[in-house]
């Protein structure tokens, strides 16, 4: 449960840093900043699905193919979203931007895409090492 727990957490700080990135790269170009709550959320919501998809999957007791075909389509959203999202402000940037705004764009853009991956990896990290700490412990008493 503290996998699934930290996985959460993961997922809303990822996901706040990202649309933190996001309203930066809209000061950078010159566009109408939008925040809306509801932007945010789904923001959020894709990281933590992806999160505690990966989480979950970490967790299992099975194939090592199945584990990553649970974490790949818990995270598939975010992923297109991400190469969506990131690839359209970088466009922006570059036809409405200053020529500097554009090397900040494709900067932050690269930001975004190292949450991405932080939000999957570090979940299936932390629930994979949990899933394999109680035979560890088992082989030692059987050793002892």
């Amino acid at each position: 449960m503290r996998a699934l727990a930290r996985a959460v957490l993961v997922g809303v700080l990822c996901g706040g840093l990202a649309r933190a990135l996001m309203r930066a790269v809209a000061l950078l170009t010159g566009a109408e900043p939008a925040f809306t709550w509801s932007g945010t959320v789904a923001i959020a919501a894709l990281f933590v699905v992806a999160s505690v998809g990966t989480a979950v999957a970490g967790m299992l007791r099975v194939h090592l193919a199945i584990r990553l075909l649970v974490a790949a389509a818990s995270s598939g959203l975010l992923i297109v979203a991400g190469i969506g999202i990131g690839s359209s402000e970088i466009a922006f940037a570059a036809e409405h931007g200053e020529p500097g705004s554009m090397v900040w764009a494709v900067v932050i853009a690269a930001a975004i895409a190292g949450l991405v991956v932080a939000a999957i990896v570090v979940p299936w990290r932390d629930a994979s090492r949990r899933r394999r700490v109680p035979q560890q412990r088992a082989r030692v008493l059987v050793e002892a």
